[in-house]
């Protein structure tokens, strides 16, 4: 016996469903792929004029969309000698990128200032339909890294005080709303009373220095003691 077999209907199509950074002439091209069982062949209805149309009549179709593209469909059905497939299709929209959300970093830069600072991180959470990120950051930022993604790195300019750090997302459509941190130079508080206990007695005694909290911006304590012979800190220094 004979059995005609008519393709069968092309499996889930892959490939990008926010179009935003394939619109117009300076848009990426998008390529999307299928497949179909005892197909030779592949018809692909995509938006009105396209551009840079590539693979028609094949398994993966490329093309760049038209400049106001907003929302459409992308179709494909199978054919063979026997006839033609049902249509598999896939939706397509023009996605905003979302406001970033808060920015993670030290918001007092005194450890990341130069001469001798360390280098300053500063993250946020990908943005959701986002594909790049611009970042603004105060006026003579050394050694700036990670811009376009969503970290970045670098060291205050000897000299500054305050300011403010910014974030925008975008993508092939719009420029998100803005973010921002405010960043500043604080100085440390004054330390607290001082908390004296001894703990060793003659004839080698040793005291218990201690403050009741580490002050408010300080990261290490430098004590002192007297310059006397026999007088030395055991432990604790920077605590």
């Amino acid at each position: 016996s004979v059995i005609r077999n008519v393709a069968v209907t092309p499996s889930v199509i892959s490939g990008p469903q926010n179009a935003c950074e394939y619109i117009g002439p300076s848009g990426a091209i998008a390529t999307y792929s299928t497949n179909a069982q005892g197909a030779t062949t592949f018809n692909w209805t995509i938006p009105a004029n396209a551009t840079s149309v590539s693979g028609q009549g094949t398994n993966a179709i490329s093309f760049r969309y038209p400049t106001g593209f907003t929302t459409g469909t992308i179709s494909v059905t199978a054919i063979n000698g026997c006839g033609t497939s049902n249509a598999r299709s896939l939706n397509i929209s023009r996605n905003n990128p979302s406001t970033p959300g808060p920015i993670n970093g030290p918001t007092n830069v005194c450890a990341n200032i130069a001469p001798g600072g360390t280098i300053a991180t500063y993250s946020l959470a990908a943005v959701a339909n986002a594909s790049s990120y611009n970042w603004v950051v105060p006026a003579g930022a050394i050694d700036l890294t990670g811009q376009g993604t969503n970290t970045i790195s670098f060291t205050y300019a000897a000299g500054f005080t305050n300011g403010s750090i910014s974030v925008t997302a975008s993508n092939g459509c719009a420029i998100s709303g803005v973010r921002t941190l405010s960043v500043t130079k604080l100085n440390p508080a004054t330390p607290s009373v001082i908390d004296v206990i001894q703990v060793q007695s003659c004839p080698n005694r040793i005291f218990s220095y201690t403050l009741s909290a580490m002050p408010a911006n300080a990261n290490s304590i430098l004590w002192t003691v007297p310059l006397t012979p026999g007088v030395a800190i055991v432990s604790g220094q920077g605590t």
